[in-house]
């Protein structure tokens, strides 16, 4: 029967041994691509392609790798030099002809001889190597089926071998073999010939050199001459011993000659058989190693173990699939096929795998699988942190899911962060990767630092992430964050928020950054005293107005550390970055100066500081009412006493963000039920806020910014929203976190469950909606819900009179200012003087420059009145739309 193989792997086959330096040698790990998937020659060619008219071919790219995809009959032409390492082909083939036969006569069973292949030269060796599905022994393909094969290289201690591999349609991969079953092989030859052994530990065993220092399970070389029996110890030595014994199930054998061996009874169990015949290698079945992929594992397809085979099928071996719940108490079988396929119902469940032969393990593999990807932290000491300056070396694995690919496997630092949240149970950490990464495609750029937030109070771990995202969408600044499950050294903790660190970076805060610069001033980033030395040289030198990120909270917990009086308040205050600001005295003082000024005006009678400065000269508006608004929005318990943050750049203004650490709020276990309360009203000498709302140019802001954002806020918790669709992401891991570190009790002593808590949310938010918008009917009703009387001062409406009309073109406004002597008169946010009332009246006319122009915004005149002491005696306000003549304000 005469059968042709229309194969691209024949033809390849045939170039390489054609070519005068050998097939390619191996530069990489098998196991990059898999069948089903993109079919290509990883690496680059070195050579070209000769494509039939049927054929195509595509170039691909993976990791930066060139590749060549290929279907149809093709052949290979190598270069006379490659340009680079061919790691293996991959190729389909379309069964034809195909001649099949003994090859040439073997002189002995079992025997090692030369044969030819399609006019090719190689050996038939040990190993499975018949047309099979590995369950159907002995099928032979059809005409017109599709095969896919792949041809691998290799080089060990710089001999070169080949093999060559194919696939039936839906089957396994098998070995193209001749008629008699045996396998073919080929192998070039090397520019040095060296010894080779085979050193290991079963399926982990690897080609190594004769000098490695580790030999697990017994290494035999044949000693026997050109013939002999498999049987006879005489022919064998081992770890240096003659007659030593012979090779058995678990070891391996080494043959240095081409021998007419008798196999006896044995060979069935032996896991290598190799050949080397001058510069030649050949071999039989041998396994590098067995490694399952679980760096994406996903409901609906199947897992299954890659074998590192090497001249050879896979080893007869023994599969296992378990499962235990979260706990990982108890294991219990699920099947003992070489593959399995998880479903939804495996979600938060442990799945171990497990190879063994003979009833010994030599392969095991345990993983969480989960509808989240999953952070797999792993302390070198095998410590888990508990505080936050023991910082713990170790590994980072993260595997991924529907959504992401595996997003990083390699080293890294741990350390417990946070506040009051360390001191719970469940720990929040920080991570610092040893390369920079992209992490879930947060944010733009790579970074080594992220956190892993514990969201202990909060069972629908939603009170942080969504208040995040809610800023970025409405052009604030929250950090960006996603879901995954957390294992630390093989325990699993539950859900977690993965979350960007609060750091100086081009895509976070994006400002000047002192500690990544401290080396041109010839400072350090603990040491920052240099740039004093060199402003005492030459003032003015370096610009220190800016490069600061600053926490205003009452746990005043890092190295720089001061506070800021002004008014009712005392900020503390820290300094997030530079960390080491208080090594310079210089900057130090000038982020105090600042700092202080901004707090002076906004608790003074009428906005602005000493030298007349009002203080939105000193701060960037639109991020002081967004992050009012987002805090108030989402309810959040620190708004007036800690986790708030704020930074300058060069030149710049105090912009608030970004916004942080919510899960005190929205009626979460550790506070009451505060729908229908501000959070910005209250005591507390940190509550600052409370100072913002007594400006009414602030207020009209505001009330301005909740009609662009009501309804997308609304959105967030109607029915369906992004509330309902994060609840149906995190469900399945939250109900588990909930079980893991139960009991959580509220105020009212009731233990809190996943399911309750969404209600309770659910139902907060409703009704803080609703709460919201009577108190922004209009900007007056906005000024008097939030006015309380902890607030420096506030504006009475009914102090004094302003009444307000058009002439000829112009708003007039008439100001009754009784006792007055002097008004000072602010529009939006501009000090446009201070006028002394003589005769009972004063006139003044202003140009438009400070008006605020467009559809359904208006202008706030703010009026301070004054006595002949210079003690005030009321403020008040007015509002009005863009008049395109000016105004006039006619005091009486």
């Amino acid at each position: 029967m005469r059968i042709a193989l229309m194969s691209a792997a024949v033809s390849c086959a045939a170039a390489l041994a054609e070519t005068p330096f050998g097939p390619p040698s191996f530069s990489a790990e098998f196991g990059a691509y898999a069948v089903g998937e993109t079919l290509g020659a990883k690496g680059t060619t070195g050579g070209d392609w000769t494509l039939a008219d049927e054929a195509s071919a595509i170039n691909v790219v993976d990791s930066g790798v060139s590749a060549m995809s290929l279907v149809g009959t093709a052949r290979f032409t190598a270069a006379e030099a490659p340009t680079g390492n061919v790691e293996r082909i991959d190729f389909s083939i379309l069964i034809g002809d195909l001649e099949t036969g003994r090859p040439a006569a073997i002189s002995a069973a079992g025997a090692l001889l030369p044969a030819m292949v399609d006019g090719v030269a190689g050996y038939y060796g040990w190993g499975d190597g018949r047309w099979n599905e590995l369950s159907a022994d002995g099928a032979q393909p059809c005409r017109g089926e599709w095969l896919y094969g792949r041809l691998e290289t290799k080089e060990v201690e710089g001999i070169r071998l080949v093999s060559y591999l194919v696939k039936r349609s839906g089957g396994e991969y098998v070995r193209c073999a001749g008629a008699d079953g045996r396998t073919w092989f080929r192998a070039g030859a090397a520019a040095e010939r060296r010894e080779v052994s085979f050193v290991g530990s079963g399926l982990f065993a690897k080609m190594e050199g004769a000098s490695a220092q580790e030999e697990s399970g017994p290494v035999y070389y044949w000693t026997g001459g050109a013939s002999g029996s498999w049987g006879d110890p005489s022919c064998w030595s081992t770890n240096g011993v003659a007659g030593a014994g012979v090779p058995g199930a678990g070891s391996y054998a080494f043959v240095t000659n081409s021998v007419a061996m008798t196999n006896g009874e044995e060979c069935a169990v032996i896991d290598f058989l190799a050949v080397r015949d001058g510069a030649d290698v050949v071999g039989g079945d041998f396994a590098t190693e067995v490694s399952l992929d679980v760096s994406r594992p996903r409901a609906g397809r199947a897992l299954a173990p890659a074998f590192g085979t090497f001249l050879g099928a896979a080893p007869n071996y023994d599969f296992l699939w378990e499962r235990a719940d979260y706990l990982k108490a108890s294991f219990s079988e699920i099947c003992r096929e070489p593959s399995f396929t998880p479903h939804e119902d495996d979600y938060c469940h442990w799945i171990r795998f497990a190879v063994s032969r003979g009833g010994n393990t030599e392969y095991a593999r345990t993983f969480y699988f989960s509808s989240l990807p999953v952070c797999y932290m792993t302390t070198d000491d095998g410590q888990t942190p508990t505080a936050s300056k023991e910082k713990h070396e170790g590994t980072l694995f993260v595997q991924g899911n529907d959504s992401f690919k595996m997003q990083y496997d390699g080293a890294m630092t741990v350390n417990v962060r946070g506040n009051s949240s360390k001191g719970y149970p469940k720990k929040p950490y920080k991570i610092k990767l040893a390369e920079k990464a992209k992490m879930f495609g947060l944010g733009e750029k790579k970074n080594k630092h992220w956190v892993l937030l514990a969201n202990y109070n909060d069972l629908s771990q939603t009170r942080n992430k969504l208040p995040y995202d809610f800023a970025r969408e409405i052009g604030g600044l929250g950090m960006r964050s996603t879901w995954v499950d957390c294992v630390l050294n093989g325990k699993l903790l539950g859900t977690y928020q993965f979350c960007e660190h609060i750091r100086i970076a081009s895509d976070r805060v994006n400002i000047y950054d002192w500690e990544d610069a401290a080396e041109e001033y010839g400072a350090t980033e603990t040491d920052l005293s240099a740039i004093d030395a060199a402003l005492d040289a030459q003032p003015g030198s370096i610009d220190i107005t800016g490069g600061y990120i600053f926490e205003f909270s009452t746990e005043a917990d890092e190295v720089t550390c001061f506070d800021v009086a002004a008014g009712s308040l005392t900020m503390h205050t820290m300094a997030n970055r530079p960390e080491y600001l208080n090594t310079s005295a210089k900057m130090l003082a000038w982020s105090k100066n600042y700092l202080q000024n901004y707090f002076s005006a906004i608790t003074s009678w009428d906005g602005c500081t000493a030298d007349g400065r009002h203080w939105s000269e000193l701060c960037d508006v639109d991020s002081m009412v967004d992050f009012f608004l987002v805090n108030e929005l989402f309810d959040n318990g620190d708004m007036g006493q800690k986790s708030r943050y704020a930074y300058i750049d060069r030149g710049g203004k105090l912009t608030w963000g970004p916004v942080w650490d919510y899960d005190w709020g929205s009626y979460s276990r550790t506070v009451p039920n505060t729908c229908e309360k501000w959070r910005s009203a209250g005591g507390g000498v940190a509550n600052m806020n409370r100072e913002w709302t007594t400006d009414p140019w602030f207020c009209l802001r505001v009330w301005e910014r909740y009609q662009e954002v009501r309804d997308r806020y609304a959105a967030t918790y109607a029915d369906g929203g992004t509330f309902d669709q994060a609840i149906a992401t995190v469900r399945r891991s939250a109900a588990v976190d909930e079980r893991l570190w139960a009991p959580r009790k509220d105020t009212a002593n009731v233990t809190r469950t996943f399911d309750g808590d969404v209600a309770i949310l659910k139902d907060f938010h409703a009704k803080r909606l609703a709460w919201m918008d009577r108190q922004f009917v209009d900007v007056a009703t906005l000024m008097a819900s939030l006015r309380n009387s902890s607030q420096t001062h506030s504006y009475v409406p009914d102090a004094f009179e302003i009444q307000p009309r058009i002439e000829e073109g112009r708003s007039v406004f008439t100001v009754g200012v009784r006792r007055a002597y002097r008004v000072k008169a602010i529009l939006n946010g501009h000090v446009l003087g201070t006028f002394d009332a003589q005769a009972g009246e004063v006139r003044g006319r202003f140009a438009a420059d400070a008006l605020v122009v467009g559809n359904n915004r208006r202008n706030c005149l703010s009026l301070v009145a004054y006595d002949r002491g210079g003690r005030v005696l009321a403020r008040n306000y007015a509002l009005f739309n863009y008049v395109p003549k000016g105004f006039t304000i006619r005091f009486r």
